[in-house]
């Protein structure tokens, strides 16, 4: 089974945000052993049963273990499955208890640099091609986290509404400040779990969703689509997912490195099959899809932090001359067309 959008767009340049993915490399020991911790508690919670994907019977053996953790390959869908349970335990402990705050603080920093650089760009192709498709416009964006997206919008988008929900508190209290301070015209709301957040995914009467970096931290993701698949009013559904690509085989090959991708609250990850699974499962087709990764700033960065024990001339010589960010890019191209990239943004319609 293939995913075959209309149209697809590939790569953005990664220049664009490496002064936000900075702290990867200079905070690589502090972020690796709060990602080691997290794991030691994830792997504390019951054997997963079944796919997060196609919900098949899964076996408790694993395939390859990545920083302590062990994940398995679905053979049905090929979707990446972290062997244990994603609890309601863990979540909180995640996104509420003392590693909530440290969660939220991840997106506290360089607000307007955020929303230019990352969400900005990602409103823009929603809107050419959610514009092809309807001309009414309104937007519930579900796990809004600092509503960086939502505040991306301004007067001159063809949005008559959006409204943001988000499980925690901190982060929804950032993107009301921000929205009061740069006036701009949108609501946040804090729920208190998954199951509310679903309520409110059922009975929004907006006429886009979006769940941007969210279905992988979803419990049960698949309820999301098929509310989606059966709303009356929703009639496209913008997500943003990562992928079981080539920056998982970079944390595979460096334990020493902080692991962006599998970490915190990724406990699975998509595959092109998996989600073409989902997306015909629940009647559903992949309208745009805009395929790019940030694998080469991983690998980057792994190599380069390994390198710093090195003279500083040397460590200067690799980073700007041995591999320079000029050739980061042009590696992410390249692994984005071979669709190995770890993550892309979809546009879903309804089967008609």
């Amino acid at each position: 089974m293939k995913l075959a959008p209309i149209h697809t767009r590939f790569s953005k340049p990664l220049t664009d945000i490496t002064s936000i993915k900075k702290s990867f490399s200079s905070k690589n020991s502090e972020l690796l052993d709060r990602a080691l911790k997290i794991n030691e508690f994830y792997i504390s919670q019951p054997f997963r049963a079944k796919c997060k994907a196609c919900d098949t019977d899964m076996p408790s053996t694993p395939d390859f273990f990545n920083h302590q953790a062990p994940y398995h390959i679905c053979r049905n869908c090929s979707h990446l499955n972290g062997l244990h349970e994603d609890t309601s335990i863990f979540s909180d402990f995640l996104y509420k208890d003392d590693s909530g705050s440290n969660y939220s603080a991840n997106y506290l920093s360089d607000y307007e640099l955020r929303v230019k650089n990352i969400y900005r760009p990602k409103l823009d192709f929603l809107l050419h091609y959610a514009r092809l498709l309807t001309d009414k416009l309104s937007l519930s964006d579900f796990g809004c986290g600092g509503g960086h997206f939502i505040n991306s919008i301004t007067e001159t988008d063809p949005i008559c509404n959006a409204a943001g929900y988000d499980i925690s508190i901190d982060l929804i209290s950032l993107a009301q400040r921000y929205a009061c301070s740069h006036q701009r015209n949108a609501s946040f709301l804090s729920v208190k779990d998954e199951a509310e957040l679903l309520d409110h995914f059922i009975n929004s009467q907006s006429s886009v969703f979006s769940l941007l970096g969210v279905l992988e931290h979803l419990h049960r993701p698949r309820d999301f689509l098929k509310a989606f698949a059966e709303h009356e009013t929703a009639s496209i559904l913008f997500i943003q997912i990562p992928l079981f690509g080539l920056s998982v085989l970079t944390e595979h090959s460096f334990d020493n490195i902080f692991p962006r991708l599998l970490s915190s609250g990724h406990t699975h990850l998509f595959t092109r099959s998996s989600i073409a699974y989902l997306l015909n499962e629940f009647n559903l087709v992949p309208f745009a899809e805009w395929h790019f990764g940030t694998d080469a700033m991983d690998l980057r960065r792994s190599l380069l932090v390994n390198a710093t024990g090195s003279s500083p001339f040397t460590n200067n010589y690799f980073s700007n001359i041995i591999f320079p960010p000029e050739l980061m890019n042009e590696l992410q191209e390249v692994i984005d067309k071979y669709h190995l990239g770890c993550q892309t943004h979809l546009v879903i319609t309804k089967k008609t």
